[in-house]
């Protein structure tokens, strides 16, 4: 133990980690650690490096990451195998770039050390880590090390990296190279060439004096007889019969034409699978819902929670409520419990107490509006109705239940949003704003202008209730907002997430299946080769 030349690294390891280190050196027959062995001993060559790795293929690397025993004290066929799957999946990092500055040492009992810097995996500012792995002569990983917090168990995805590199170096073929398959077009030596000059074999029949001096035959349009219609008919018929078609007729001449009219002129073709998709573009279209569609949907859906049509008539559209969470979530790898609320509503009803109390209490919070606006006396005659589900005729994906409407004939008819928080029920709402940074919610927040939408009404009276206390203001409806920010992601959303939920399950079903762990490693093979 004393004779193994530590580095500065290995020095400054706790006294149980620096004793697991040495162990780890005296194993694979080291005196030396790699981190301070001196340059002249380490190739950079890739010719070298790849006749001395080119014994070790993927499948020592998966066996090393995956299959080895977690203890290298027990080598028992009941010890729990180590089963690294993050670290094989290292080889993305590998083919984004992360490793470099590669070297390789042969020890003299044959065994071949590897050496190379990893770029930190999230940290790109710090300087790279050092990592080396130990392969045997005739194949197969013996150990590694990263400096790295969890380098010394030698699997880490540093680690990872090193090994999918040796594995793409010792497996690369010839025609992975530029032009390793041409012949060298340029000749190191020239090349004589003999140039023999034949004489003529044939005497020509006629001289070309005599060809110049001969003049053509003259011929008028009066020496040749007219075709009539019944003897071209006649040719064509003739025609027809040969064996190989003429190319006259293929000309529209009847009735030899009828023939040649191309199969899928004659027989419609079936429509390409494609066009499926092409019809569920139509259907995000100006055609998805007719304004009377519209209008019934929303008489009879005004009982909301308490009505079968409300849920089903939300199936994979974007409501006011989710508007938030569809413009945040990641379109590549969704959130699978908004996707459930979206595409089956009715299966994600979720009740609690909070629920429960602002539900309980909107109806009051609608009589304190009226009673609002008749002390204000700002309107003539005016009537606040339920609301139903309102579904956007231009853009059918996007739909939004307010909870009431008001309708006024002298100021037309505006959107009611009413919010009774649990938590502040028994407050005065400026004392809740004091007290709660987030109780105060931006006018101009994406569901209310999304109700606007919907409705096609350019005003909102966005109501807050308690028990002690009542607050409304009135919303403008902010057209850039809707045009650039909602109506863009909601269609986004619903092409990439909702769409292929409703027509194959993929997010709910296939996309998280559970998998086997050798399923998985298969695949991955798949994708690096």
């Amino acid at each position: 133990m004393q004779g193994i030349d530590l580095s500065a690294y290995a020095l400054g390891l706790p006294p149980e980690e620096k004793l697991s280190y040495i162990q780890k050196l005296q194993s694979v027959g080291l005196i030396q650690c790699p981190f301070k062995t001196q340059p002249q001993f380490w190739t950079k060559k890739k010719e070298d490096f790849k006749s001395i790795v080119k014994q070790t293929d993927r499948n020592d690397l998966i066996f090393f990451l995956i299959y080895k025993p977690n203890s290298t004290k027990s080598q028992s066929a009941t010890e729990k195998p180590i089963e690294c799957v993050k670290s094989l999946d290292s080889y993305k990092k590998y083919i984004a770039g992360y490793l470099r500055d590669t070297s390789a040492m042969k020890l003299p009992n044959g065994k071949i050390v590897v050496k190379r810097l990893v770029t930190h995996s999230m940290a790109f500012s710090k300087p790279p880590l050092n990592c080396w792995v130990v392969l045997h002569s005739h194949g197969g990983v013996a150990c590694g090390h990263c400096d790295c917090i969890g380098g010394l168990g030698g699997t880490c995805s540093h680690v990872g990296v090193l090994l999918w590199g040796v594995v793409n170096i010792s497996e690369e073929t010839c025609t992975s190279t530029i032009q390793r398959w041409h012949n060298k077009s340029a000749t190191k030596h020239p090349v004589s060439i003999a140039f023999t000059f034949y004489t003529m074999k044939y005497e020509l029949p006629t001289t070309i004096s005599q060809l110049k001096n001969s003049q053509k035959t003259k011929r008028r349009d009066d020496d040749y007889e007219l075709c009539t219609k019944e003897t071209f008919v006649e040719i064509l018929r003739k025609l027809d019969l040969e064996k190989n078609a003429p190319v006259c007729l293929h000309l529209l001449i009847d009735p030899f034409s009828d023939k040649y009219v191309p199969v899928q002129v004659r027989t419609p073709l079936p429509k390409r699978l494609t066009s499926l998709f092409d019809k569920t573009l139509e259907y995000l279209g100006v055609h998805s819902i007719t304004q009377e569609q519209a209008l019934a949907l929303e008489i009879v859906t005004k009982q909301q929670t308490h009505c079968k049509q409300w849920n089903h008539g939300r199936e994979g559209r974007v409501t006011a409520s989710k508007i938030y969470q569809v413009t945040r979530t990641s379109l590549t790898a969704p959130s699978k419990s908004l996707v459930q609320q979206i595409v089956y509503p009715m299966d994600c009803s979720f009740t609690s107490e909070a629920t429960d109390w602002g539900i309980k209490h909107e109806h009051h919070a609608l009589n304190t509006l009226k009673a609002h606006m008749k002390e204000r006396n700002n309107h003539s005659a005016f009537e606040i109705e339920n609301a139903g589900l309102h579904v956007s005729t231009s853009h059918g994906y996007i739909a939004a239940s307010p909870d009431g409407i008001f309708k006024c004939p002298c100021h037309g008819s505006t959107v009611i949003e009413i919010k009774c928080p649990f938590s502040h029920r028994n407050q005065m709402l400026l004392d809740a704003a004091k007290e709660d940074f987030g109780f105060c919610l931006s006018v101009g927040e994406n569901g209310v202008q999304q109700q606007m939408f919907a409705c096609e009404l350019k005003k909102a009276y966005f109501c807050v209730y308690t028990t002690k206390d009542f607050a409304c203001i009135e919303v403008p409806y902010d057209e850039t907002l809707v045009t650039e920010q909602i109506v863009p992601k909601a269609k986004l959303y619903v092409l990439q997430v909702a769409l292929p939920e409703l027509l194959t399950r993929y997010w709910t079903v296939v996309r998280y299946e559970k998998k086997p762990l050798l399923k998985k490693v298969e695949r991955m093979f798949k994708m690096v080769v």
